[in-house]
């Protein structure tokens, strides 16, 4: 008999408390990036705190995001999702956790522990991305406008990582609306995530 770990008491309420972090991660670093663009159009050098602070806790949302990928995948998608994308919501985790080490080591001493290591958040959400879409078909129970909000929130949060860093003509006014689009859309999502999580007692059958 298969031990469904997912739905341990423990297991849901870590979902949830995660959940509840990168909810907050994501509104505070769209607060930092809107300062941000506000500071570098006026010219202010605190700008730049206001841009670190923005990388970090984007970094963090990624983290968080890509931990509670599998989770969600397996528990809250009909048939628990396609065999392939659940495959690369393990995937996303996996370079979450590797982006951990590589930020940490460079912090540390300020060189790269791996080649093109910045390219490492694109892979995430674009993952992320992907898992979502594919499934979309699994999430038919879900309100339609969940179903169009959740990759909406990927793609915006896609593209204000794109061009956050670029400071020039507007791309800076475009990745701080991009990242505040994510935020209205993910927001509530993730809210609704630490909410319901604990509340999950038994587990979708398999396709």
């Amino acid at each position: 008999m298969e031990i469904e770990y997912h739905i341990f008491p423990f297991v849901k309420q870590g979902v949830a408390k995660i959940a509840t972090a990168a909810r907050f991660s994501l509104a505070a670093a769209a607060v930092c990036s809107v300062a941000c663009t506000l500071c570098w159009a006026l010219g202010s050098g605190v700008g730049v705190l206001f841009y670190c602070l923005t990388e970090l806790l984007v970094a963090a949302e990624l983290l968080l995001l890509s931990i509670l990928a599998p989770w969600c995948h397996t528990v809250l998608l009909a048939g628990r999702g396609l065999t392939l994308t659940r495959a690369l919501s393990y995937f996303c985790t996996a370079m979450g956790l590797i982006m951990l080490v590589c930020e940490a080591y460079y912090i540390i001493t300020g060189t790269l522990l791996m080649p093109r290591q910045g390219e490492t958040p694109y892979f995430i959400i674009t993952a992320l991305l992907l898992c979502t879409l594919f499934n979309l078909p699994n999430m038919a129970a879900a309100p339609l406008r969940w179903r169009i909000t959740l990759p909406l929130f990927f793609l915006f949060l896609l593209f204000s990582i794109i061009t956050s860093g670029i400071f020039v003509g507007v791309l800076p006014f475009l990745s701080a609306t991009s990242l505040a689009v994510s935020a209205l859309l993910g927001y509530p999502h993730l809210r609704r995530l630490a909410a319901t999580a604990p509340l999950i007692i038994s587990m979708p059958p398999r396709q």
